[in-house]
């Protein structure tokens, strides 16, 4: 019998649109705590996925909890997911705007983490040929998208391929390894 190995991680968007300003310190005390406490007692490492906006928003909110990201990271209790500066839905704006989304992005992620993360989430599980493109260009080494969509897109797809990692291909014959969500 086949072994699935399967991973946890968790989105953490302070600029989610519901939210009001004067209600993110709320959030980061009630959830993006919590959640750092919880990385410390999982068996495993969990991953964290924010924009690069939202560190340097919780960075500025609590110093200390990105000191304490930063910590779960480096004993390897965490790992961090990029996905640019902002969350958008890429295959919707021009390529010049999702080149500028990574390219800041890496900038803060480099700021704040001291890299540039290697595993990137699909922003909105939205991903079109020519964001692998960019993605490549950003030489990333990994994207995390859903599987649901691009099964309804190409239906000739092995059902099985779902349940393993594969590559995307772009439209310059440049590939991304990904990982289903």
């Amino acid at each position: 019998m086949s072994r699935l190995d399967l991973y946890a991680f968790f989105h953490v968007n302070i600029h989610f649109s519901s939210i009001e300003e004067e209600r993110r310190r709320d959030l980061l005390d009630a959830c993006y705590w919590p959640l750092l406490d919880f990385v410390q007692s999982a068996p495993g490492p969990i991953g964290i996925e924010a924009t690069s906006s939202t560190l340097t928003e919780l960075a500025a909110l609590d110093p200390a909890w990105l000191e304490t990201f930063k910590s779960l990271i480096a004993s390897q209790d965490a790992y961090v997911i990029g996905s640019g500066f902002a969350q958008i839905i890429g295959p919707l704006a021009p390529a010049a705007v999702n080149r500028e989304n990574l390219q800041v992005g890496a900038a803060d992620y480099t700021r704040l983490l001291g890299f540039d993360p290697a595993l990137y989430l699909v922003n909105e599980q939205a991903i079109s040929r020519g964001l692998v493109d960019l993605y490549a260009e950003h030489k990333v080494g990994g994207l995390l998208t859903d599987w649901d969509n691009i099964a309804v897109a190409q239906p000739n797809l092995e059902r099985d391929w779902q349940y393993r990692p594969c590559r995307l291909a772009g439209t310059q014959a440049k590939t991304v390894k990904t990982l289903w969500t």
